[in-house]
């Protein structure tokens, strides 16, 4: 995923947020920044062991349109003979649960160009605009963390098909008024939505930690609360900061996420 730094061209105001936010100290008490520092280098090499150990989550399931597009014909046929054996659509990610439940959403901007990332005011529109259009859908947004070329959302919903139908209104929708606002007509701006059922209370809290670290991971910050477009500071303001370093260390991410499309 391209860092802060590799987006600088494509979205300059970010060089003054991420310079900006260095000069604070890390976030919630002394014992989480003790570990933060320690381990910030580590986090990701350790396993979420068992969190999407199952038939729905295959490698054929994580397949995007880049490794598409390296694979071989006979690498290709294989793949598609997968997903269709597990009743997947063929070039999507799956939605295999469509009812009542939690939700890890996530969507990228196509080829992860920082299209949403092109200034401030897109964000926070971007931003408002993902809650106005799952406030209809959702029971409740739980969480959510806006980036310059993906988004997360966690929601709690009767009716996963309605959120997804949703949101690809939503993507039609800014797909042709930030197209109009750079003239560049016919650009794709979006790849696809995918979802994770949220399975036990460590796969929720983990989730929370996830879309909250975000920004720190991908270098913009290295505060929770200095991104500007995410629930991090709510959060942080109802749980407490000494609760929420206790919920990062009992929940700690480990390898959540790795090898998504995100």
């Amino acid at each position: 995923m391209p860092t802060a730094a590799s987006m600088a061209n494509s979205a300059p105001w970010l060089i003054s947020l991420t310079k900006k936010s260095r000069l604070g100290s890390l976030v919630c008490s002394a014992p989480f920044r003790a570990f933060w520092l320690q381990h910030y280098a580590l986090w990701e090499h350790y396993a979420l062991k068992g969190a999407y150990q199952d038939a729905l989550h295959t490698e054929a399931w994580n397949l995007s349109v880049y490794d598409w597009r390296s694979m071989t014909n006979e690498e290709r046929a294989a793949a598609l003979a997968a997903r269709k054996a597990q009743g997947h659509p063929w070039h999507r990610p799956p939605h295999p649960c469509q009812g009542d439940g939690a939700y890890h959403l996530c969507a990228a901007c196509f080829e992860h160009r920082a299209v949403i990332g092109h200034s401030p005011e897109r964000m926070a529109e971007c931003e408002q605009g993902l809650l106005a259009t799952l406030q209809p859908h959702a029971q409740e947004r739980i969480a959510w963390c806006i980036l310059p070329n993906h988004y997360h959302f966690f929601v709690e919903t009767a009716s996963l098909k309605a959120v997804l139908g949703a949101l690809g209104q939503f993507h039609g929708r800014t797909s042709f008024q930030w197209n109009g606002e750079e003239n560049t007509r016919g650009r794709k701006v979006w790849y696809k939505c995918a979802d994770r059922a949220i399975r036990s209370e460590r796969h929720f809290w983990a989730t929370m930690n996830y879309i909250h670290h975000n920004p720190v991971h991908d270098g913009y910050v290295e505060q929770w609360q200095d991104w500007p477009y995410s629930s991090a500071k709510a959060y942080l303001d109802a749980v407490g900061r000494d609760e929420a370093g206790r919920i990062w260390l009992e929940y700690a991410l480990l390898d959540y996420g790795k090898g998504w499309d995100m």
